[in-house]
């Protein structure tokens, strides 16, 4: 041991430690604890969803939403629960158009903008993997294959640019090839005359994104494409793009050879029973709402080879089990669905990263929360799928207004009192179904698990092996030389299962993979030390699997649960080579973490500052 410890102790002093400074509670990247199940039968969580829709009620009555001119649809939804755990539905007290006859409810058809941008990615790596996605663009669209290289400050590198850049917004490219131009409509606005200098013969484009346009043939929007300069060189820094889209559905039909609204019915809306989603306008319009007229609120607007960006409709109910079956790893495989769900740039936010498509927000207090989510903007409507990986747990936000929006102040809401609740659910019953005293028979050996209190991670209170204290084992191994220094101890879920029997029964159990990590306090942690970028950083994940004990890493952890009821019947510290089986069961008082709500909307909010800019500049995405 002595000998280990010399080896280990420099690295070991350099990440097990606290630096110095404010200790910080660190925490491995993904859930906290096991995650939630069976949320509707749990008081707590519906006392908490009370609690929400009294907070939106209370918003619309302050008019910190828009009620007045906004209708919405809002659920929550689980893997587990076929149908959403929670519903709001409001109607727009000063309506103006048309309502289905059975009123506004989960079933209400919207457009969702796009979020058909998801659809399309999603199709696309169903339909034909993620190989594909490091394929050049340039190989499915010839027109831009005959592009000279030309000056990169004028001239889109097209060779360089791949199906991946483009679904990840990398590309670099145009933002949108039919809209945005001001020459058309300069005389009309509220520019002064002369800031822009006149034009001579030169003609904007007259198709594509308007009520009164037709959508553009595949000839004029790809000339439009052409004459754009870059915005960036592929690969830089996420910007924007529509127009990747449009791109991205024409490399997808020329892959497969079929249309692309004929592999969305075939790949993702039939298999999931979507009844009410479609790529192109639904043919009954009795279901949808439409704000003012079909044709100012962009109901009955088809945007043509654009629409592998935007076209899509869809219900808060079929938007619930599309979201459902990505967390469920319905359709692609759960390998494929944790590669997707990945940021693949971060932006100019520290809370908000891009995938593919995906639009993520962290939140960092109390602990580091990624959120996946896709937006929409198009006319009258709104649009949000946002789901949260952590807790199995998703929302939708669709939104009819043909004013300023609320859609972002609801989300600010709903992630607010959802996420706290989700933890506190998570840790309750962490509590409930973890928390004991564990005894192995034969061997003097017992270990204590708690998670009722402010920590990440069911903690390990006490672990004896022999009369030997393991905390002060592994607090030693993590380079403490002061006795005084407190251990923190915790077992985080690894997401790795495998069936089993349980102890001593024939009943179906469930292993649990758990790795622990060791989280030192020095003694004088508030007083020395130094506050910067290196003291704030969490080296957990580089330090896990550092120490074995004959070929099997001691801070692995398996704990075995009866799969009926949840509970934890007995642990495997498996380098240590024996089971210890529960005796004694846990407090069920469960400490109530503080979620500061700036904290959680901040990312949210930012983001909706940003939108609310697009708004006025009526710009679509």
């Amino acid at each position: 041991m002595r000998v280990l410890l010399g080896l280990c102790a420099p690295l070991l002093l350099l990440y097990g430690v606290s630096a110095g400074g404010k200790p910080r509670d660190c925490a491995l990247l993904g859930p906290a604890f096991p995650r939630p199940t069976d949320l509707p039968s749990s008081q707590t969580f519906k006392n908490d969803l009370d609690r929400l829709s009294r907070r939106l009620g209370e918003a619309l009555e302050s008019s910190t939403i828009n009620g007045a001119e906004s209708s919405f649809s809002l659920n929550i939804f689980t893997v587990e629960d076929e149908a959403p755990i929670w519903e709001y539905h409001h109607v727009a007290s000063q309506f103006n158009g048309t309502l289905p006859a059975e009123g506004l409810d989960g079933d209400t058809i919207y457009r969702i903008a796009s979020i058909t941008k998801l659809l399309t990615v999603y199709v696309l790596l169903i339909e034909s993997g993620f190989e594909v996605l490091d394929e050049k663009i340039t190989k499915y669209i010839p027109e831009l294959a005959a592009v000279p290289k030309g000056v990169e400050t004028d001239t889109v590198q097209w060779n360089d640019i791949t199906l991946g850049a483009l679904a990840t917004h990398l590309a670099g490219i145009l933002r949108a090839a039919t809209f945005g131009d001001l020459a058309p409509t300069i005389e009309s606005s509220h520019i002064p005359e002369g800031s822009f200098p006149p034009l001579d013969g030169e003609d904007a484009l007259s198709c594509g994104y308007s009520p009164q346009n037709a959508p553009c043939s595949r000839k004029a929007l790809l000339d439009e494409v052409l004459l754009r300069h870059p915005v960036y060189p592929p690969f830089s820094a996420p910007i924007y793009s529509n127009t990747a889209f449009t791109l991205l559905g024409l490399a997808l039909e020329q892959i497969k050879g079929r249309p692309l609204e004929d592999m969305m019915n075939e790949s993702v809306f039939v298999p999931l029973g979507l009844s009410r989603t479609s790529l192109l306008q639904p043919k009954n319009h009795s279901w949808g709402i439409v704000p003012v007229s079909p044709l100012s609120s962009f109901w009955n607007v088809s945007f043509g080879l654009e629409a592998p960006g935007i076209n899509a409709y869809s219900t808060a109910n079929d938007l619930s089990r599309l979201g459902r079956a990505i967390l469920n790893a319905t359709l692609l495989s759960a390998t494929d669905t944790r590669r997707w769900m990945k940021p693949m740039t971060h932006t100019g936010s520290t809370s908000y990263s891009v995938g593919a498509p995906w639009e993520i927000f962290r939140v960092d207090s109390p602990r580091v929360i990624d959120m996946y989510s896709k937006s929409g903007s198009v006319g009258s409507y709104k649009s949000l799928l946002f789901l949260l990986p952590d807790h199995n747990v998703g929302f939708t936000i669709l939104v009819a207004a043909p004013g300023p929006s609320p859609l972002y102040p609801i989300a600010s809401v709903m992630t607010s009192q959802l996420i706290p609740a989700l933890e506190k659910e998570a840790r309750r019953q962490a509590q409930m179904n973890f928390a004991g005293t564990y005894r192995a028979s034969g061997v003097n050996s017992s270990i204590v698990l708690d998670a009722n209190d402010k920590h990440h991670g069911i903690g390990i209170s006490s672990w004896n092996t022999n009369g030997t204290d393991v905390i002060e084992i592994l607090k030693t191994l993590a380079g403490s030389r002061n006795s005084s220094d407190i251990a923190r101890v915790r077992l985080f879920p690894t997401q790795l299962t495998r069936d089993s029997i349980c102890p001593g029964s024939q009943r179906s159990c469930i292993d649990v993979s758990f790795r622990l990590v060791v989280e030192v306090v020095p003694a004088d942690a508030d007083n020395t030390g130094y506050e910067g970028l290196f003291s704030r950083r969490c080296d957990h994940w580089v330090l896990l699997d550092g120490l074995l004990y004959s070929h099997i890493s001691i801070d692995e952890v398996m704990i075995t649960v009866e799969k009926v009821s949840g509970r934890a019947v007995a642990v495997e510290p498996r380098a240590w080579r024996f089971r210890m089986d529960k005796i004694e069961g846990p407090v069920l008082s469960v400490y109530e973490q503080s979620f500061p709500e700036n904290a959680l909307s901040q990312g949210v909010m930012s983001f909706w500052v940003v939108r609310k800019l697009r708004h006025c500049l009526t710009l679509w995405l």
